[in-house]
């Protein structure tokens, strides 16, 4: 009976840590853990209407991070270990249309969502932020 009674709570010591991690979802539908231990930049898709639009990313110092032509990516930094909500600047602009420009910021917490995919019109200024469901 011992036997079996610390077979059981060998088994529970082990298997809670394991079953505590795996239920920790954030919003971008990593893992807890795996958020925690790493800096992994958010993939962030930069897409205009019409397609085409150049683009420049600056991060909060000014410094130029990218540019290119839409649709494209951007591999957003995001250090987990400090969680600032850094903001980064986004440029888009296209001959015969408004500059426009969008601020996103890196997230605050484990908890919070950032967006997957930031769509520009050109045309009407209509910014929309796609945000990927946990």
């Amino acid at each position: 009976m011992q036997n079996r009674l610390l077979k059981i709570a060998l088994c529970a010591a082990i298997a809670a840590p394991i079953a505590l991690l795996s239920g920790c979802n954030n919003p971008q539908g990593r893992m807890l853990g795996q958020v925690i231990k790493t800096n992994s930049p958010i993939e962030l898709q930069l897409v205009t209407t019409p397609a085409g639009a150049k683009y420049t990313v600056v991060n909060n110092s000014g410094q130029v991070m990218q540019q290119g032509k839409t649709p494209d990516q951007y591999l957003l930094p995001v250090d987990y270990s400090k969680l600032t909500g850094t903001p980064y600047k986004i440029t888009f602009k296209k001959f015969g249309y408004v500059t426009r420009t969008v601020v996103i910021q890196t997230p605050t917490s484990v908890h919070e969502a950032t967006p997957e995919v930031i769509d520009v019109n050109m045309k009407t200024g209509v910014v929309q932020q796609h945000y990927q469901t946990p």
